[in-house]
């Protein structure tokens, strides 16, 4: 049995109390908004124009912004929720987390610096497949209260090394009369094994691992990757019993760089060259065994003693 704290925390039914009273409807028109919104099983909107549902694609395992935002003000409730699941909550001007699922722990984070202005977006780290979901973000002010839709899409992102062979996964339950097609998100042309209909910057460098299908691997086989293969690719796959769509982020990185270094004075500088992208790189400057510097650069400067 779930306990709740009235002392600690507002639930959703108190959050709508505030922003009716705060609006100073009368008390017959509160409760009715409040039944009808319950008896639906969705937040009372006093806005009633529809707005369309915003999309953010996330990396797995990377960070990524869930959007909200209302015209500045004093914004006293923050709930971020997905199907009854609590995300994050903020009230009395600070975020609370007594209720928070335990999925989200330590994860998520507001802008509190911004909330002034309006922002209410919600940070979200360490990206799951299961962050997969389409989220609430309910607001209230001194003046309004409204709720937003953004739907959180999770891409599979890997990394391959430019002029070397890679095998972007893919797998799908076995099943008979498989249709597998590999294509570029937001390009109409395909690219399978029906090889009239390829783009021509992937022709003879594509493959499936023919042998594998009936285990349930699709992942294609790409040769000789190119810098323009950076991509965000769409495996579908269709057997009898159904069909599966998954989105695999393409990065790739030219790991091929060479190490220069310059000395000009007392200050020894060191570059390395032919990177990309450029961000991937690390420079440690190490003395006597032990770590003197490091950063993420192209070039690094050290002064010598």
């Amino acid at each position: 049995m779930h306990a709740v704290r009235c002392a600690r925390q507002h639930t959703r039914r108190e959050m709508r109390k505030q922003t009716c009273t705060h609006l100073r409807r009368s008390a017959r028109q509160c409760t009715g908004a409040m039944q009808n919104s319950e008896l639906k099983g969705q937040a009372w909107l006093p806005d009633k124009r529809i707005h369309s549902t915003p999309q953010v694609i996330g990396e797995l395992n990377g960070v990524i912004i869930l959007p909200c935002s209302l015209t500045p003000g004093e914004i006293e409730v923050i709930h971020w929720t997905f199907e009854g699941k609590n995300v994050h909550s903020y009230y009395e001007g600070k975020d609370v987390f007594d209720d928070q699922d335990p999925s989200y722990v330590g994860r998520t984070s507001l802008f509190l610096d911004q909330i002034k202005n309006g922002n209410a977006s919600l940070q979200l780290k360490n990206l799951q497949k299961s962050d997969e979901q389409t989220y609430s973000c309910y607001l209230s002010t001194t003046k309004e209260s409204k709720e937003f839709p953004v739907q959180l899409k999770v891409e599979v992102a890997v990394w391959g090394e430019q002029h070397k062979n890679f095998t972007i996964p893919c797998s799908f339950n076995p099943g008979e009369e498989v249709v597998i097609h590999w294509r570029i998100v937001n390009d109409d042309s395909r690219s399978q094994n029906m090889l009239e209909k390829q783009d021509k910057s992937y022709k003879g460098r594509t493959s499936l691992i023919l042998s594998e299908l009936a285990k349930g691997n699709a992942s294609l086989q790409l040769r000789d990757l190119q810098e323009g293969d950076e991509n965000t690719y769409s495996c579908y796959v269709g057997t009898r019993t159904g069909n599966k769509e998954d989105k695999v982020k393409l990065h790739v990185a030219d790991f091929g760089h060479s190490m220069e270094y310059t000395l000009d004075h007392d200050e020894l500088k060191c570059y390395a060259s032919h990177v990309y992208p450029s961000d991937i790189v690390t420079i440690e400057w190490y003395e006597d065994n032990h770590i003197k510097q490091q950063g993420i650069s192209t070039s690094s400067l050290s002064t010598l003693p």
